[in-house]
């Protein structure tokens, strides 16, 4: 399954991503959206309408369904669930947005075990994710995101790589060139499995001698991010090129990461 991910500050951004995924033959039941604004949410519902949005798991058609992240407590969801992205279950029959029974679910440490996109959605951001295992919808998704969420415009050139190296207290994946749909992706998610199969709970990853990344990137970070969690684990990022960190800036991921100026301070921040 391929991820790629757009984090928007303006409502009317939002609404031009999907118009340019639906024109771009994404298929509206592959598109997530995500909103704590009502408002929002019926605007960009206006958009899917008609375009196969998915149903609530009642068989009732929704404009959206809510899900309760701990630590924020009520989302507004356009389509498919994602709540995996959340590291909690989803909710299943959950009520309508303007259901009054509506209430939040904040759990106790929830700082610490707050969604992944808490600070964005927090902020009055919105998130648009695109899941597919097709590679044409996922291309045709990154060429979208990369423009109207990330400003990118084209890939750099180059090829990714990475090396491992074992330290007293955690294991370091150096990665270079990619982190992008056609090159890299695939890469950093089985680096990290390979790693947590090993029983090694403790990954750094060196993004230094990255020198691009895509919305699909960014969506893959997010997923081994969450996988690791699920898995008792913890990613640090150390040392994001200036392209990476300035992409992570942007979509103010930099501010839910972990991230090291380097290797030997991510590594007194595990002991």
């Amino acid at each position: 399954m391929k991820t790629a991910v757009g984090v928007f500050s303006r409502l009317d951004r939002a609404e031009q991503a999907i118009r340019a995924l639906l024109k771009n033959k994404v298929p509206a039941e592959r598109i997530t959206f995500l909103t704590r604004s009502e408002p929002a949410a019926t605007s960009i519902g206006k958009h899917l309408e008609g375009q196969g949005m998915l149903q609530l798991h009642s068989g009732t058609p929704a404009r959206f369904s809510v899900l309760s992240v701990s630590g924020i407590g009520p989302v507004l969801v356009q389509g498919p669930d994602v709540s995996d992205i959340f590291d909690q279950p989803g909710r299943a029959g959950a009520p309508a947005a303007n259901d009054p029974r509506r209430q939040a679910s904040v759990s106790p440490g929830s700082e610490d075990d707050a969604a992944f996109f808490r600070r964005m959605l927090m902020e009055g951001c919105s998130v648009i994710v695109v899941r597919s295992d097709s590679q044409q919808v996922a291309m045709a998704a990154v060429e979208v995101l990369d423009e109207l969420s990330l400003g990118i415009r084209k890939h750099a050139p180059g090829k990714s790589d990475v090396s491992i190296r074992q330290l007293p207290h955690a294991a370091v994946a150096t990665f270079t060139g990619k982190l992008a749909l056609e090159d890299g992706c695939h890469l950093l998610r089985e680096t990290v499995r390979a790693l947590l199969d090993g029983g090694q709970r403790r990954i750094l990853l060196n993004l230094e001698q990255v020198n691009f990344l895509d919305s699909a990137g960014l969506g893959e970070l997010v997923r081994t991010h969450v996988a690791a969690r699920g898995r008792g684990g913890h990613l640090t990022l150390v040392n994001p090129s200036p392209n990476v960190r300035h992409l992570l800036r942007l979509t103010r991921v930099d501010q839910v990461f972990d991230i090291a100026p380097d290797e030997l301070s991510a590594i007194e921040r595990s002991r």
